[in-house]
Protein backbone atom coordinates (compact mmCIF):
# COMPACT_ATOMS: atom_id res chain seq x y z
CA UNK A 1 0.00 0.00 0.00
CA UNK A 2 0.90 3.37 -1.16
CA UNK A 3 0.19 6.58 1.28
CA UNK A 4 -0.90 9.13 -0.86
CA UNK A 5 -0.96 11.53 2.07
CA UNK A 6 -1.35 11.28 6.18
CA UNK A 7 -1.71 13.84 8.92
CA UNK A 8 0.36 11.62 11.25
CA UNK A 9 3.12 13.79 12.27
CA UNK A 10 5.43 10.86 13.69
CA UNK A 11 6.58 10.04 17.18
CA UNK A 12 5.43 12.80 20.15
CA UNK A 13 9.04 13.74 21.20
CA UNK A 14 7.76 13.93 24.73
CA UNK A 15 8.12 9.88 24.41
CA UNK A 16 10.75 8.10 26.17
CA UNK A 17 10.39 4.88 25.87
CA UNK A 18 7.42 2.20 26.48
CA UNK A 19 7.39 -1.46 27.14
CA UNK A 20 4.73 -3.89 26.32
CA UNK A 21 2.56 -4.98 29.75
CA UNK A 22 -0.46 -7.20 29.98
CA UNK A 23 -3.31 -5.12 30.08
CA UNK A 24 -2.40 -2.75 32.72
CA UNK A 25 -5.11 -0.89 34.14
CA UNK A 26 -3.22 0.63 36.99
CA UNK A 27 0.69 1.64 37.60
CA UNK A 28 2.40 2.69 40.74
CA UNK A 29 6.26 3.87 40.67
CA UNK A 30 8.50 2.39 43.35
CA UNK A 31 11.65 3.96 42.65
CA UNK A 32 13.46 1.72 40.01
CA UNK A 33 10.61 -0.36 40.32
CA UNK A 34 6.92 0.14 38.08
CA UNK A 35 4.23 -2.04 39.18
CA UNK A 36 1.03 -2.87 37.63
CA UNK A 37 -1.97 -4.15 38.15
CA UNK A 38 -4.39 -5.96 35.67
CA UNK A 39 -8.23 -6.28 36.45
CA UNK A 40 -10.65 -8.87 35.97
CA UNK A 41 -13.17 -8.21 33.04
CA UNK A 42 -16.13 -9.77 31.47
CA UNK A 43 -16.10 -10.26 27.37
CA UNK A 44 -18.66 -7.30 27.14
CA UNK A 45 -16.35 -4.57 29.13
CA UNK A 46 -13.39 -5.57 26.88
CA UNK A 47 -11.63 -4.61 23.65
CA UNK A 48 -10.75 -7.85 22.58
CA UNK A 49 -14.55 -8.39 22.67
CA UNK A 50 -15.42 -11.82 21.75
CA UNK A 51 -11.79 -13.11 21.69
CA UNK A 52 -11.56 -11.60 25.36
CA UNK A 53 -11.47 -15.72 26.56
CA UNK A 54 -8.49 -16.94 24.30
CA UNK A 55 -6.29 -13.23 25.06
CA UNK A 56 -6.79 -11.72 28.55
CA UNK A 57 -4.32 -12.46 30.59
CA UNK A 58 -5.25 -13.26 34.61
CA UNK A 59 -5.68 -10.65 36.98
CA UNK A 60 -2.79 -10.24 39.66
CA UNK A 61 0.28 -7.57 40.00
CA UNK A 62 3.42 -7.46 37.78
CA UNK A 63 7.04 -6.15 38.28
CA UNK A 64 9.09 -4.66 36.13
CA UNK A 65 12.46 -3.10 35.71
CA UNK A 66 11.65 0.56 35.56
CA UNK A 67 14.61 1.56 33.10
CA UNK A 68 14.73 -1.31 31.17
CA UNK A 69 10.60 -2.52 31.08
CA UNK A 70 12.13 -5.94 31.51
CA UNK A 71 9.54 -8.09 33.67
CA UNK A 72 10.55 -9.15 36.98
CA UNK A 73 7.75 -11.20 38.63
CA UNK A 74 3.83 -11.66 38.36
CA UNK A 75 2.14 -11.94 41.49
CA UNK A 76 -0.97 -13.84 40.89
CA UNK A 77 -4.43 -14.50 42.80
CA UNK A 78 -4.54 -10.81 43.33
CA UNK A 79 -7.91 -9.77 42.35
CA UNK A 80 -9.13 -6.50 42.40
CA UNK A 81 -12.77 -7.99 41.12
CA UNK A 82 -13.86 -5.17 38.27
CA UNK A 83 -13.93 -2.20 40.89
CA UNK A 84 -14.03 -0.24 37.69
CA UNK A 85 -11.20 2.48 39.90
CA UNK A 86 -8.59 0.30 40.00
CA UNK A 87 -6.57 0.63 43.31
CA UNK A 88 -2.68 0.35 43.74
CA UNK A 89 -0.23 2.72 45.75
CA UNK A 90 3.33 1.64 46.74
CA UNK A 91 4.49 2.24 50.24
CA UNK A 92 7.56 1.77 52.51
CA UNK A 93 6.02 0.24 55.72
CA UNK A 94 7.97 -1.34 58.11
CA UNK A 95 11.13 -0.85 56.18
CA UNK A 96 9.61 -2.89 53.02
CA UNK A 97 8.58 -1.54 49.56
CA UNK A 98 5.06 -2.66 49.09
CA UNK A 99 2.39 -2.72 47.01
CA UNK A 100 -1.41 -1.86 48.67
CA UNK A 101 -4.06 -3.18 46.55
CA UNK A 102 -7.52 -2.72 46.45
CA UNK A 103 -9.91 -5.23 46.70
CA UNK A 104 -13.77 -5.51 45.47
CA UNK A 105 -15.39 -6.28 48.66
CA UNK A 106 -12.21 -7.19 50.83
CA UNK A 107 -9.66 -5.26 53.11
CA UNK A 108 -6.67 -4.03 50.71
CA UNK A 109 -3.67 -6.40 50.88
CA UNK A 110 0.10 -5.96 50.93
CA UNK A 111 2.79 -7.36 48.64
CA UNK A 112 6.58 -7.55 49.17
CA UNK A 113 7.96 -5.90 46.22
CA UNK A 114 11.43 -7.46 46.72
CA UNK A 115 10.09 -11.18 46.60
CA UNK A 116 6.17 -11.21 45.46
CA UNK A 117 4.48 -12.41 48.79
CA UNK A 118 1.52 -11.88 50.08
CA UNK A 119 2.30 -10.06 53.51
CA UNK A 120 -1.39 -9.75 54.89
CA UNK A 121 -4.35 -6.94 55.56
CA UNK A 122 -2.94 -3.10 55.29
CA UNK A 123 -2.95 -2.01 59.16
CA UNK A 124 -5.81 -1.16 60.56
CA UNK A 125 -8.40 -2.20 57.78
CA UNK A 126 -9.45 -5.69 58.64
CA UNK A 127 -12.82 -4.80 59.26
CA UNK A 128 -12.70 -2.25 55.67
CA UNK A 129 -14.31 -4.13 53.32
CA UNK A 130 -15.65 -1.29 51.50
CA UNK A 131 -12.97 1.02 50.16
CA UNK A 132 -12.75 2.49 46.92
CA UNK A 133 -9.65 4.76 47.22
CA UNK A 134 -6.28 4.57 48.34
CA UNK A 135 -3.54 7.18 48.63
CA UNK A 136 -0.32 8.04 49.82
CA UNK A 137 0.62 10.55 52.80
CA UNK A 138 4.14 11.00 53.21
CA UNK A 139 5.09 7.59 54.55
CA UNK A 140 1.38 6.87 55.72
CA UNK A 141 -0.96 5.22 53.45
CA UNK A 142 -4.99 6.45 53.55
CA UNK A 143 -8.04 5.08 52.54
CA UNK A 144 -11.60 6.06 52.13
CA UNK A 145 -14.92 4.13 51.06
CA UNK A 146 -18.35 3.56 51.63
CA UNK A 147 -18.35 2.57 55.27
CA UNK A 148 -17.30 6.98 55.58
CA UNK A 149 -14.74 5.89 57.29
CA UNK A 150 -10.94 7.39 56.58
CA UNK A 151 -8.22 5.04 57.59
CA UNK A 152 -4.46 5.80 58.18
CA UNK A 153 -2.55 2.47 57.80
CA UNK A 154 0.95 3.90 59.10
CA UNK A 155 -0.77 5.86 62.23
CA UNK A 156 -3.55 2.79 63.13
CA UNK A 157 -6.25 5.89 63.05
CA UNK A 158 -9.89 6.19 61.80
CA UNK A 159 -12.44 9.16 61.12
CA UNK A 160 -15.61 9.19 60.59
CA UNK A 161 -16.40 11.90 57.83
CA UNK A 162 -20.12 10.71 57.64
CA UNK A 163 -20.16 10.48 53.69
CA UNK A 164 -19.56 7.43 51.57
CA UNK A 165 -16.74 7.96 49.29
CA UNK A 166 -15.65 6.81 46.39
CA UNK A 167 -12.59 9.04 45.13
CA UNK A 168 -9.37 10.44 47.58
CA UNK A 169 -6.42 12.70 47.43
CA UNK A 170 -3.76 14.26 49.59
CA UNK A 171 -2.41 17.42 50.14
CA UNK A 172 -1.42 20.33 52.48
CA UNK A 173 -2.91 23.16 53.97
CA UNK A 174 -1.37 26.20 55.81
CA UNK A 175 0.94 23.54 57.23
CA UNK A 176 -1.52 20.66 57.73
CA UNK A 177 -1.76 17.30 55.80
CA UNK A 178 -5.21 17.03 54.86
CA UNK A 179 -7.55 14.54 52.36
CA UNK A 180 -9.74 15.33 50.09
CA UNK A 181 -12.71 13.28 49.33
CA UNK A 182 -15.81 12.99 47.26
CA UNK A 183 -19.44 12.62 49.52
CA UNK A 184 -23.08 11.90 47.87
CA UNK A 185 -23.07 16.16 46.30
CA UNK A 186 -19.82 17.78 47.46
CA UNK A 187 -16.45 17.24 48.56
CA UNK A 188 -15.07 17.37 52.02
CA UNK A 189 -11.47 18.54 53.52
CA UNK A 190 -10.31 16.75 56.66
CA UNK A 191 -7.10 16.81 58.29
CA UNK A 192 -5.44 13.92 58.93
CA UNK A 193 -3.65 14.70 62.66
CA UNK A 194 -7.16 14.85 64.72
CA UNK A 195 -9.36 14.46 61.76
CA UNK A 196 -11.00 18.06 61.85
CA UNK A 197 -13.53 18.92 59.23
CA UNK A 198 -11.59 21.98 56.96
CA UNK A 199 -13.94 22.85 54.13
CA UNK A 200 -16.44 21.72 52.16
CA UNK A 201 -17.22 22.53 48.04
CA UNK A 202 -20.71 21.67 46.87
CA UNK A 203 -19.89 19.45 43.89
CA UNK A 204 -21.22 16.27 42.50
CA UNK A 205 -17.83 15.44 41.83
CA UNK A 206 -16.26 12.36 39.87
CA UNK A 207 -12.19 12.52 40.44
CA UNK A 208 -9.88 14.76 41.98
CA UNK A 209 -6.10 15.55 41.46
CA UNK A 210 -4.02 17.34 43.87
CA UNK A 211 -0.11 18.66 43.69
CA UNK A 212 2.84 17.77 46.27
CA UNK A 213 3.07 21.05 48.98
CA UNK A 214 0.38 22.76 47.26
CA UNK A 215 -3.32 23.38 48.29
CA UNK A 216 -5.34 23.63 45.44
CA UNK A 217 -7.41 20.64 44.45
CA UNK A 218 -8.90 20.03 40.50
CA UNK A 219 -12.42 18.32 40.87
CA UNK A 220 -13.89 16.67 37.79
CA UNK A 221 -17.65 16.60 38.31
CA UNK A 222 -19.67 13.93 36.49
CA UNK A 223 -20.53 16.17 33.21
CA UNK A 224 -16.58 15.97 32.97
CA UNK A 225 -16.10 20.03 34.08
CA UNK A 226 -13.05 21.10 35.95
CA UNK A 227 -13.63 23.59 39.16
CA UNK A 228 -9.89 24.57 40.90
CA UNK A 229 -10.10 24.80 44.60
CA UNK A 230 -8.02 26.30 46.87
CA UNK A 231 -8.55 24.74 50.28
CA UNK A 232 -6.43 27.50 51.95
CA UNK A 233 -8.74 30.72 50.87
CA UNK A 234 -11.38 28.54 50.05
CA UNK A 235 -11.94 30.07 46.81
CA UNK A 236 -12.62 27.90 43.62
CA UNK A 237 -13.08 28.85 39.80
CA UNK A 238 -13.61 27.28 36.63
CA UNK A 239 -11.13 27.06 33.80
CA UNK A 240 -11.74 29.89 31.06
CA UNK A 241 -11.74 27.37 28.20
CA UNK A 242 -12.32 23.83 29.99
CA UNK A 243 -9.76 21.17 27.69
CA UNK A 244 -12.02 18.43 27.70
CA UNK A 245 -15.36 18.02 27.51
CA UNK A 246 -15.57 14.24 28.36
CA UNK A 247 -16.21 12.45 31.64
CA UNK A 248 -12.94 10.35 32.23
CA UNK A 249 -9.43 9.77 33.97
CA UNK A 250 -7.69 12.98 35.38
CA UNK A 251 -4.58 13.41 37.37
CA UNK A 252 -1.91 16.33 38.21
CA UNK A 253 1.83 16.44 37.09
CA UNK A 254 4.48 19.17 37.58
CA UNK A 255 7.18 20.69 34.61
CA UNK A 256 10.71 19.86 35.90
CA UNK A 257 10.38 23.97 36.76
CA UNK A 258 7.26 23.39 39.19
CA UNK A 259 4.74 24.32 36.48
CA UNK A 260 1.45 22.85 37.63
CA UNK A 261 -0.54 20.70 34.80
CA UNK A 262 -3.67 18.93 34.52
CA UNK A 263 -3.81 15.44 32.50
CA UNK A 264 -7.00 14.63 31.57
CA UNK A 265 -7.85 11.67 29.26
CA UNK A 266 -8.60 12.24 25.29
CA UNK A 267 -9.30 8.92 24.61
CA UNK A 268 -6.21 8.26 22.88
CA UNK A 269 -4.50 11.49 24.07
CA UNK A 270 -3.81 12.85 27.09
CA UNK A 271 -4.56 16.79 27.35
CA UNK A 272 -2.34 18.82 29.56
CA UNK A 273 -3.49 21.84 31.05
CA UNK A 274 -1.62 25.04 32.41
CA UNK A 275 -3.34 25.84 35.61
CA UNK A 276 -1.32 29.04 36.11
CA UNK A 277 -2.02 30.46 32.45
CA UNK A 278 -5.32 28.77 32.16
CA UNK A 279 -5.05 27.32 28.90
CA UNK A 280 -3.28 23.73 27.19
CA UNK A 281 0.14 23.43 27.70
CA UNK A 282 0.81 22.38 23.35
CA UNK A 283 -0.20 19.55 22.01
CA UNK A 284 -1.85 16.75 23.60
CA UNK A 285 0.33 13.96 24.49
CA UNK A 286 0.07 11.04 21.54
CA UNK A 287 1.03 7.79 21.76
CA UNK A 288 0.36 4.31 23.34
CA UNK A 289 -2.06 6.39 25.79
CA UNK A 290 -5.68 4.49 25.18
CA UNK A 291 -7.35 5.61 28.17
CA UNK A 292 -4.47 5.17 29.89
CA UNK A 293 -3.82 6.00 33.70
CA UNK A 294 -0.93 8.82 33.98
CA UNK A 295 0.96 9.52 37.10
CA UNK A 296 3.91 11.85 38.03
CA UNK A 297 7.60 10.62 38.21
CA UNK A 298 9.29 13.58 39.73
CA UNK A 299 9.06 16.92 38.14
CA UNK A 300 8.28 16.87 34.21
CA UNK A 301 8.15 13.05 34.06
CA UNK A 302 4.87 10.92 33.60
CA UNK A 303 4.47 7.06 33.52
CA UNK A 304 1.34 5.99 31.42
CA UNK A 305 -0.38 2.66 31.45
CA UNK A 306 -2.97 1.77 28.68
CA UNK A 307 -5.04 -1.82 29.03
CA UNK A 308 -5.98 -1.24 25.63
CA UNK A 309 -2.93 -0.52 24.38
CA UNK A 310 -1.18 -3.22 26.20
CA UNK A 311 1.98 -0.93 27.29
CA UNK A 312 3.39 1.09 29.82
CA UNK A 313 5.05 4.10 28.52
CA UNK A 314 7.75 6.83 30.12
CA UNK A 315 7.14 10.77 29.30
CA UNK A 316 9.48 13.89 29.71
CA UNK A 317 8.05 17.43 29.39
CA UNK A 318 9.82 20.64 28.37
CA UNK A 319 9.00 23.93 29.81
CA UNK A 320 7.45 24.52 26.12
CA UNK A 321 5.46 22.30 24.12
CA UNK A 322 4.90 22.85 20.81
CA UNK A 323 0.85 23.50 20.02
CA UNK A 324 -1.85 21.28 17.98
CA UNK A 325 -0.85 20.27 14.09
CA UNK A 326 -3.91 20.36 11.88
CA UNK A 327 -5.62 17.07 12.69
CA UNK A 328 -8.76 15.83 13.94
CA UNK A 329 -9.42 17.02 17.73
CA UNK A 330 -10.83 13.87 18.49
CA UNK A 331 -10.68 10.04 18.10
CA UNK A 332 -12.72 9.29 14.85
CA UNK A 333 -14.86 6.98 15.02
CA UNK A 334 -17.26 6.98 12.12
CA UNK A 335 -15.91 8.47 8.62
CA UNK A 336 -16.87 9.10 4.75
CA UNK A 337 -16.01 10.39 2.02
CA UNK A 338 -18.63 14.03 0.71
CA UNK A 339 -19.88 13.52 -2.91
CA UNK A 340 -17.46 16.82 -3.79
CA UNK A 341 -14.25 14.87 -2.54
CA UNK A 342 -13.85 15.59 0.77
CA UNK A 343 -12.85 13.15 4.11
CA UNK A 344 -15.39 13.84 7.11
CA UNK A 345 -15.22 12.36 10.06
CA UNK A 346 -16.96 12.51 13.37
CA UNK A 347 -13.80 13.63 15.72
CA UNK A 348 -14.45 17.69 15.12
CA UNK A 349 -14.70 20.35 12.71
CA UNK A 350 -12.07 19.80 10.53
CA UNK A 351 -11.51 18.44 6.73
CA UNK A 352 -9.58 16.69 4.19
CA UNK A 353 -9.41 16.86 0.54
CA UNK A 354 -9.09 13.18 -0.98
CA UNK A 355 -7.20 14.49 -3.88
CA UNK A 356 -4.11 16.16 -2.01
CA UNK A 357 -4.76 16.21 1.67
CA UNK A 358 -5.35 19.82 2.04
CA UNK A 359 -7.61 20.63 4.92
CA UNK A 360 -10.43 22.68 5.20
CA UNK A 361 -12.99 23.71 7.75
CA UNK A 362 -16.54 21.68 8.68
CA UNK A 363 -16.73 18.08 9.87
CA UNK A 364 -19.06 15.40 9.19
CA UNK A 365 -22.63 15.13 10.66
CA UNK A 366 -22.53 12.46 12.93
CA UNK A 367 -25.11 12.52 15.54
CA UNK A 368 -23.98 11.07 18.48
CA UNK A 369 -26.73 8.99 19.46
CA UNK A 370 -26.28 6.94 15.72
CA UNK A 371 -23.20 4.54 16.00
CA UNK A 372 -24.12 2.61 13.00
CA UNK A 373 -24.48 4.56 9.87
CA UNK A 374 -25.31 2.26 6.44
CA UNK A 375 -25.09 3.84 2.99
CA UNK A 376 -25.79 1.92 -0.23
CA UNK A 377 -24.74 3.93 -3.80
CA UNK A 378 -24.13 6.69 -1.49
CA UNK A 379 -27.33 7.40 -0.13
CA UNK A 380 -27.79 6.73 4.23
CA UNK A 381 -30.28 4.10 3.99
CA UNK A 382 -30.37 2.99 8.03
CA UNK A 383 -29.25 4.55 11.24
CA UNK A 384 -29.34 2.44 14.96
CA UNK A 385 -29.59 4.63 18.33
CA UNK A 386 -27.16 3.85 20.93
CA UNK A 387 -28.70 0.93 23.24
CA UNK A 388 -31.86 1.27 21.81
CA UNK A 389 -33.60 -1.95 19.77
CA UNK A 390 -34.40 -1.90 16.49
CA UNK A 391 -32.87 -0.17 13.26
CA UNK A 392 -33.95 2.94 11.24
CA UNK A 393 -34.89 3.59 7.94
CA UNK A 394 -35.34 6.12 5.24
CA UNK A 395 -38.96 7.70 5.55
CA UNK A 396 -39.45 7.87 9.15
CA UNK A 397 -39.94 3.75 8.77
CA UNK A 398 -38.19 1.25 11.45
CA UNK A 399 -36.90 -2.29 11.66
CA UNK A 400 -38.32 -3.15 15.31
CA UNK A 401 -36.75 -5.53 17.37
CA UNK A 402 -36.24 -5.32 21.34
CA UNK A 403 -32.21 -5.82 20.53
CA UNK A 404 -30.03 -2.91 18.59
CA UNK A 405 -27.78 -4.73 16.12
CA UNK A 406 -24.60 -5.67 16.25
CA UNK A 407 -23.59 -4.71 12.55
CA UNK A 408 -25.58 -4.26 9.81
CA UNK A 409 -24.78 -4.03 5.49
CA UNK A 410 -26.76 -2.93 2.78
CA UNK A 411 -26.08 -4.20 -1.07
CA UNK A 412 -28.18 -5.50 -3.79
CA UNK A 413 -29.89 -9.20 -3.88
CA UNK A 414 -30.79 -10.08 -7.45
CA UNK A 415 -31.94 -6.29 -8.23
CA UNK A 416 -33.26 -5.40 -4.87
CA UNK A 417 -32.37 -3.23 -2.47
CA UNK A 418 -31.55 -5.23 0.96
CA UNK A 419 -29.59 -4.74 4.42
CA UNK A 420 -28.45 -7.91 6.40
CA UNK A 421 -28.49 -7.02 10.49
CA UNK A 422 -27.26 -8.67 13.16
CA UNK A 423 -29.38 -8.87 16.00
CA UNK A 424 -27.82 -9.68 19.55
CA UNK A 425 -28.15 -13.39 20.80
CA UNK A 426 -28.68 -14.21 16.75
CA UNK A 427 -27.77 -15.03 13.04
CA UNK A 428 -28.26 -12.14 10.84
CA UNK A 429 -31.14 -11.60 9.06
CA UNK A 430 -32.03 -9.92 5.54
CA UNK A 431 -34.82 -7.35 4.47
CA UNK A 432 -36.10 -6.35 1.29
CA UNK A 433 -35.35 -2.58 2.39
CA UNK A 434 -38.36 -1.40 0.35
CA UNK A 435 -40.73 -3.90 1.55
CA UNK A 436 -39.21 -4.73 5.20
CA UNK A 437 -40.01 -8.35 4.31
CA UNK A 438 -37.33 -11.02 5.67
CA UNK A 439 -35.35 -12.81 2.58
CA UNK A 440 -33.87 -15.94 3.72
CA UNK A 441 -30.39 -16.35 4.57
CA UNK A 442 -27.75 -18.76 4.23
CA UNK A 443 -28.84 -21.82 6.36
CA UNK A 444 -24.69 -21.80 7.87
CA UNK A 445 -25.04 -18.34 9.29
CA UNK A 446 -23.86 -18.66 12.52
CA UNK A 447 -24.80 -16.93 15.87
CA UNK A 448 -22.72 -13.82 16.24
CA UNK A 449 -21.81 -13.50 12.76
CA UNK A 450 -22.11 -9.57 12.53
CA UNK A 451 -22.43 -8.15 9.12
CA UNK A 452 -19.78 -5.48 8.46
CA UNK A 453 -19.97 -5.14 4.75
CA UNK A 454 -21.60 -5.92 0.75
CA UNK A 455 -19.62 -7.11 -1.62
CA UNK A 456 -20.43 -8.07 -5.09
CA UNK A 457 -23.35 -10.59 -3.78
CA UNK A 458 -22.13 -11.42 -0.68
CA UNK A 459 -22.46 -10.40 2.70
CA UNK A 460 -19.29 -10.19 4.66
CA UNK A 461 -19.30 -11.34 8.32
CA UNK A 462 -16.89 -11.17 10.89
CA UNK A 463 -17.31 -13.72 14.28
CA UNK A 464 -13.95 -14.43 17.38
CA UNK A 465 -11.64 -12.63 14.60
CA UNK A 466 -12.70 -14.65 11.26
CA UNK A 467 -14.31 -13.19 8.37
CA UNK A 468 -16.32 -15.08 6.01
CA UNK A 469 -18.34 -14.45 2.78
CA UNK A 470 -21.81 -15.32 2.20
CA UNK A 471 -23.52 -15.69 -1.34
CA UNK A 472 -26.75 -14.37 -0.92
CA UNK A 473 -27.65 -16.05 -4.20
CA UNK A 474 -25.73 -19.76 -4.06
CA UNK A 475 -25.28 -20.12 -0.07
CA UNK A 476 -21.90 -20.49 -0.66
CA UNK A 477 -19.25 -19.62 2.48
CA UNK A 478 -16.19 -18.86 1.58
CA UNK A 479 -13.49 -17.93 4.43
CA UNK A 480 -11.45 -14.52 3.69
CA UNK A 481 -9.07 -14.89 6.34
CA UNK A 482 -9.17 -17.44 9.07
CA UNK A 483 -9.88 -17.27 12.46
CA UNK A 484 -7.06 -14.54 14.30
CA UNK A 485 -5.99 -13.70 17.68
CA UNK A 486 -6.35 -10.04 16.72
CA UNK A 487 -10.12 -8.98 16.88
CA UNK A 488 -11.82 -6.91 13.54
CA UNK A 489 -11.75 -3.02 14.19
CA UNK A 490 -13.11 -2.25 10.85
CA UNK A 491 -13.99 -3.35 7.51
CA UNK A 492 -15.24 -1.30 4.09
CA UNK A 493 -16.55 -2.57 0.79
CA UNK A 494 -15.73 -1.16 -2.63
CA UNK A 495 -17.07 -3.58 -5.19
CA UNK A 496 -15.49 -6.93 -4.40
CA UNK A 497 -12.49 -6.00 -2.48
CA UNK A 498 -12.79 -5.34 1.10
CA UNK A 499 -10.11 -3.68 3.60
CA UNK A 500 -9.89 -5.93 7.04
CA UNK A 501 -8.14 -3.70 10.07
CA UNK A 502 -7.53 -5.75 13.58
CA UNK A 503 -6.24 -4.64 17.02
CA UNK A 504 -2.68 -5.48 16.09
CA UNK A 505 -2.93 -2.44 13.95
CA UNK A 506 -2.85 -4.35 10.53
CA UNK A 507 -5.25 -3.28 7.12
CA UNK A 508 -5.39 -5.93 4.73
CA UNK A 509 -6.89 -5.71 1.48
CA UNK A 510 -8.81 -9.15 -0.24
CA UNK A 511 -10.51 -9.84 -3.22
CA UNK A 512 -13.71 -11.39 -2.03
CA UNK A 513 -14.58 -13.53 -4.71
CA UNK A 514 -10.84 -15.45 -5.10
CA UNK A 515 -10.76 -14.95 -1.35
CA UNK A 516 -6.81 -13.65 -1.91
CA UNK A 517 -4.66 -10.99 0.04
CA UNK A 518 -3.92 -8.47 -2.58
CA UNK A 519 -1.80 -6.42 -0.11
CA UNK A 520 -1.17 -5.63 3.77
CA UNK A 521 0.62 -2.54 5.54
CA UNK A 522 0.80 -1.63 9.53
CA UNK A 523 -0.04 1.20 11.36
CA UNK A 524 0.88 2.44 14.22
CA UNK A 525 -2.21 1.51 15.82
CA UNK A 526 -5.29 -0.12 15.00
CA UNK A 527 -7.65 1.39 12.35
CA UNK A 528 -10.69 3.11 14.42
CA UNK A 529 -12.39 3.61 11.03
CA UNK A 530 -12.08 2.47 7.32
CA UNK A 531 -14.09 4.43 4.02
CA UNK A 532 -13.54 3.95 0.38
CA UNK A 533 -13.47 7.00 -2.13
CA UNK A 534 -16.27 6.38 -5.24
CA UNK A 535 -12.14 7.27 -7.10
CA UNK A 536 -11.38 4.73 -5.22
CA UNK A 537 -8.58 5.54 -2.34
CA UNK A 538 -8.78 3.83 0.85
CA UNK A 539 -9.42 5.86 3.68
CA UNK A 540 -8.11 4.83 6.91
CA UNK A 541 -8.70 6.47 10.44
CA UNK A 542 -6.08 5.47 13.12
CA UNK A 543 -7.41 7.49 16.28
CA UNK A 544 -6.53 11.18 15.56
CA UNK A 545 -5.27 10.75 12.34
CA UNK A 546 -6.37 9.97 8.75
CA UNK A 547 -4.51 8.08 6.02
CA UNK A 548 -5.48 8.02 2.32
CA UNK A 549 -4.24 5.00 0.84
CA UNK A 550 -3.34 5.35 -3.05
CA UNK A 551 -5.86 3.61 -5.56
Amino acid sequence: MRIAWSTDSGPDPALVRMFPADQPSAVADAGDLLVTLTEHHEDFDCHLGDLHDRRCPPAGLRIWDKTSGRPLRTVSGVNPGGTGSPMLVTAVLDGRTVAVVGLWQEPPVMLDLATGDRIGVLPGHADATDVQALALAGTDVVTAGWDGVLRIAGRNKAFETGERSNTLAILDVNGRRAAVVTGRDAVSLWDLTDGAPLGRLDVDAHALATWPGSPSVAVQDRSGGIVLWDTATGAHHHPATPPVHEFGRLGAVTTSAGRRLLTLDGGSAVHLWDVAADREFGAPLRGPLLNAQVIPAGPGTLIAASADDDTVSVWRLGENRAPEEIRSPGDIRRIEVTPDGWVVGDGGPVRWRVADGVPGTGGGDFPADQPLRVRLAGELVATFHGSLGGVRLGGDRTIEHPYPPRGAAAGLLAGRRAIAVNWMFGPFTVYDLDTLTPIPAPADVAIGESPRAWAGDAVVTVRLGEVLAHDMRTGTTTPLQPKEDEPVTALAAFGTVIAVARTDGSVAIVDVPTARERDRRTFPFAATALTWAPTGELIVAVRRDVYCVAA
